[in-house]
């Protein structure tokens, strides 16, 4: 079956301080997204990836399926490894600049190119079957397609790191097939997608953060939770890229996740210190690199099969009390900014409706 990269219809409406949205083509198969974005950078500052890219919203019939920032999904995609992360490249005169036979890296006061991928197939996993069931159909054998399949896409306000005046253009090319979705025993179409759903999770101080009010269905393959950092620190708009790396080493920057205890209906299945969390991890292929203090990782799906992943709801039978025990290990960002860390969930299941 051929792989078809190509790119997507014009992204209309790019400008600084909007969210344009992209209509995506219906019928084929989509492996992946590559999001281009070109932006220029002030007099003597360097362009980051959120001065370019915030949130990103993936929608299927105008209903959220995935929900989460740039820097956020990049930080996943990387931890999964390196090749899966972003690019960022001098792009001055609109063409890459190339050094020792590779493009070079962003440079101050000149135009970049960022690349960033979205994965619905997940390359990281074994087996070509996993890789490839994970894809995302937008048609099934019985004709029937999906309403619609779009993408918004926030840009911030122009930071002091991006060129005053500057325009920014964003370009989304796709990676699709010809497949067609297949149908159950009572020929209605199969629909099962991982699904990213972000959550705010408020606390008071250092200690343990009891997390209870999460969505009890499906199926969790892995939850992210991504520490609060005290105000003018962390990745944001206007940061500097060495800074933004600084501040993430920075153990007072933030307030990490030292422990976390998973329970679901009375049995324990995780309990774990963030170092030996990350070690079994690395066991199980994750990019040592991708793991940093500002993230605690707790993945359940560790074979090639997403439904061996933590399973809410079996037939008629859900899970009753789900709960999260998360140990923060300072508080320094309550009355430094907002304290409330976030948690980004990957649910294998239907499609939102």
């Amino acid at each position: 079956m051929d792989r078809i990269q190509r790119q997507c219809n014009p992204v209309q409406g790019a400008t600084w301080g909007q969210v344009p949205t992209l209509d995506l083509q219906l019928g084929p198969r989509y492996r992946y997204l590559l999001l281009e974005v070109i932006a220029s950078a002030a007099a003597a500052k360097i362009l980051a990836l959120p001065d370019v890219l915030g949130d990103i919203i993936v929608k299927i019939g105008g209903n959220p399926q995935r929900t989460h920032s740039a820097v956020q999904l990049d930080a996943i995609n990387r931890s999964y490894g390196a090749q899966y992360g972003s690019n960022a490249y001098n792009y001055d005169g609109g063409a890459l600049a190339w050094v020792n036979g590779v493009p070079q890296g962003p440079v101050a006061a000149k135009q970049t190119v960022f690349y960033l991928p979205i994965f619905f197939r997940e390359p990281w996993r074994q087996s070509y079957a996993a890789k490839e069931m994970m894809a995302w159909y937008t048609a099934w054998q019985d004709g029937s397609v999906l309403p619609s399949f779009t993408l918004d896409l926030a840009i911030p306000v122009a930071s002091a790191n991006v060129l005053a005046n500057s325009a920014i253009a964003i370009n989304v090319y796709s990676e699709t097939d010809n497949a067609v979705g297949p149908l159950d025993t009572n020929k209605n179409p199969v629909a099962a997608i991982t699904k990213w759903k972000r959550q705010q999770l408020v606390y008071g101080g250092a200690g343990d953060l009891v997390i209870t009010n999460l969505n009890k269905q499906e199926v969790y393959n892995q939850i992210s939770l991504f520490s609060a950092y005290k105000n003018g620190k962390g990745p944001f708009a206007g940061n500097t890229p060495a800074q933004i790396i600084t501040d993430q080493n920075d153990l007072t920057a933030f307030d990490a996740v030292s422990h976390a205890k998973v329970e679901v209906d009375n049995r324990t299945v995780r309990d774990v210190s963030k170092i030996v969390n990350d070690q079994a991890l690395l066991d199980d292929d994750f990019n040592e690199s991708g793991l940093p203090a500002d993230r605690f990782d707790i993945c359940f799906d560790k074979s090639d099969l997403p439904t061996d992943g933590l399973v809410m709801q079996s037939g008629s039978n859900t899970v009753k009390d789900f709960r999260i025990t998360a140990t923060l290990a300072t508080g320094n960002v309550v009355g430094n900014g907002n304290a409330a860390m976030q948690a980004l969930m990957q649910i294998y299941g239907a499609i939102e409706r």
